[in-house]
């Protein structure tokens, strides 16, 4: 079984670091994540819930013109280079439009929407219309477990498993956010996952390509 890393650009690595992304490439990681607990549109609501003592403001990728800090197309140009994953973390529904758009100019081809329905991360979640926008430029989404789960989001599966199949599964990709203290282990987590959306009408097919064929293209398997 194959271990592959990755680099979240948190205010550990320096933030919005393109040195930090190109270092993590070299030494071959195949995922980039915008920032997560350190973005700026989740950082005081993901600290007050989970007690983490995140010191600053948060990092936003937009400035006060709402356009894109350069790093951020610096690191881009990097994921492309290295043919990695681009994954958005936490940024806001404005930040993943915004870094969609700048995806598609600058060629990046492997792009992930993180947490794509979830509204626990302030403004993130997308509308139905617009993760469809971005399905047909190629860039896929994300679902995890910690959304139905009763302890973490919540949602009702149904809910979630109706959203999959308004993205398409051949746009989806299945994963867990386990591992956490309040959450069950990564393998619990995904085999939950699999067989709810499995009870809530989702066939054999739709589940492989987002837990195998999806995320094996991503990562170039």
């Amino acid at each position: 079984m194959a271990v592959i890393g990755s680099i979240c650009l948190e205010y550990e690595c320096g933030g919005l670091n393109p040195h930090a992304a190109e270092a993590a490439t070299k030494l071959g990681a195949r995922a980039v994540w915008l920032p997560v607990f350190s973005s700026q549109n989740s950082l005081r609501l993901v600290a007050q819930k989970r007690g983490l003592d995140i010191k600053g403001d948060g990092i936003s990728l937009l400035d006060a013109n709402g356009r894109l800090f350069p790093e951020v197309s610096e690191i881009m140009r990097i994921v492309k280079d290295g043919d990695l994953v681009l994954a958005t973390g936490h940024i806001s529904r404005r930040e993943i439009l915004a870094v969609a758009e700048k995806a598609k100019q600058i060629g990046v081809s492997k792009l992930l929407v993180t947490h794509c329905g979830s509204d626990f991360l302030s403004e993130t979640i997308l509308r139905p219309e617009e993760r469809l926008m971005l399905t047909r430029e190629g860039i896929f989404m994300e679902y995890t477990v910690w959304e139905i789960l009763p302890q973490c989001g919540g949602a009702n599966p149904a809910d979630v498993a109706a959203a999959i199949r308004n993205d398409g599964a051949q746009h989806c990709v299945m994963s867990t956010d386990c591992g956490g203290l309040e959450r069950s282990n990564t393998a619990e987590g995904m085999w939950t996952f699999i067989s709810t959306m499995l009870k809530c009408g989702l066939t054999d097919e739709e589940i492989a390509f987002m837990v195998k064929r999806n995320p094996a293209r991503l990562l170039g398997l």
